[in-house]
């Protein structure tokens, strides 16, 4: 093959893979607006969304040096996705101080304080969230395990003296006196939702902490880990396919718990911050679903890039922070601590005046 039928080659080659791109990101970008349970595909491309958006950025980079107007096909990709793009980075501008705060809330997925010893592990997590100054603190994964009663923790986190507990797996603790309280239940899993009434120097605020169904993907992936020392491949193909369905199944879960949120969300009428572990991307119809009106933290007061799990070459930000227009972001972190597989996510935010 001669030199020109080459370059024809690869030229047609780089046509059809920013062809295929192109799809892929416009079927990321619509994952967000459809129901798992209509279609089993588009959460897949919404997971796949990072990766997807790289190669386009490269295709935009190849094309403009080219001078090729199929540049436009990579620039389409991006551009329909800023939503998304701006869920991950935010230019590190107008980042507030934390002093300013009227009330600072942490989430975090502990990991069950699995990553050493228990109550070392514990006493960590405490320490960070009391230096922050946290007044609230959603924990997932949270579970006690021998001796350790909720009385122990409360001498851990002495600072935050007023605990909400269903016996499932998520804890809010609180500076501030609760109201009320209660449990969203998720049936046929161990995940759930708990929402607290608190009052916040004089006003009646809600925290709705949540939990939402595993990717399944860590049992999958343990197994796979496991036959490589082996030196047994023979389950890879199994394997596959049990991660895939996992991914597919798990979604559509995550969707209907998301659901059954939205609905608490729509009929709550006072001051209102969601927190937690959704186990979705922003690029997925639990995220889009639990948002909706409401701001994403991140979005509003964060920066730089808001991963917030450590696995998948930290690609991923699942944990996530959204309040009501009640409240103003002052600032939004990710801590980048080791304490669990996720980071813990930290927000400072002001209660807007009445009436605004």
């Amino acid at each position: 093959m001669g030199k020109k039928a080459t370059l024809y080659l690869i030229h047609n080659l780089m046509i059809l893979i920013s062809v295929v791109l192109l799809l892929m990101a416009l079927g990321g970008w619509r994952a967000a607006y459809v129901d798992p349970a209509d279609c089993s595909l588009f959460p897949f491309l919404g997971l796949a969304l990072p990766v997807v958006l790289i190669l386009n950025l490269l295709l935009l980079l190849y094309w403009t040096i080219r001078l090729k107007a199929w540049l436009l096909a990579p620039l389409v990709a991006l551009v329909v996705n800023v939503g998304y793009i701006t869920a991950m980075y935010r230019l590190p501008f107008g980042r507030g101080e934390a002093a300013s705060a009227d009330l600072t809330v942490g989430t975090y997925n502990v990991h069950g304080f699995s990553l050493g010893e228990y109550r070392r592990v514990m006493g960590q997590v405490a320490g960070l969230f009391s230096e922050e100054g946290a007044d609230v603190v959603c924990l997932q994964e949270f579970r006690l395990v021998n001796r350790y009663t909720m009385d122990s923790v409360a001498r851990v986190f002495d600072y935050l003296p007023y605990q909400v507990f269903k016996g499932t797996d998520i804890a809010l603790l609180s500076k501030y006196p609760v109201l009320a309280s209660g449990l969203v239940p998720f049936p046929n899993t161990g995940n759930s939702a708990v929402w607290a009434d608190l009052s916040v120097d004089g006003s009646r605020v809600r925290v709705l902490g949540v939990h939402m169904q595993t990717t399944g993907v860590a049992p999958v992936r343990t197994a796979l880990s496991r036959e490589r020392s082996d030196g047994d491949l023979s389950g890879g193909k199994q394997a596959v396919i049990r991660l895939r369905d996992n991914l597919r199944d798990n979604a559509r879960i995550r969707a209907q718990q998301a659901l059954k949120l939205r609905r608490l969300i729509d009929t709550t009428t006072i001051p209102l911050i969601v927190c937690g572990d959704f186990n979705d991307t922003p690029a997925s119809f639990t995220y889009r679903t639990l948002k909706g009106g409401l701001t994403d933290g991140f979005k509003a007061c964060g920066s730089g890039y808001g991963t917030t799990f450590r696995g998948f070459r930290d690609m991923l930000r699942i944990d996530y922070i959204f309040y009501s227009d009640d409240f103003e972001g002052v600032r939004y972190d990710v801590s980048k601590v080791a304490l669990s597989d996720h980071r813990p996510v930290i927000l400072y935010a002001n209660l807007r005046p009445a009436g605004r």
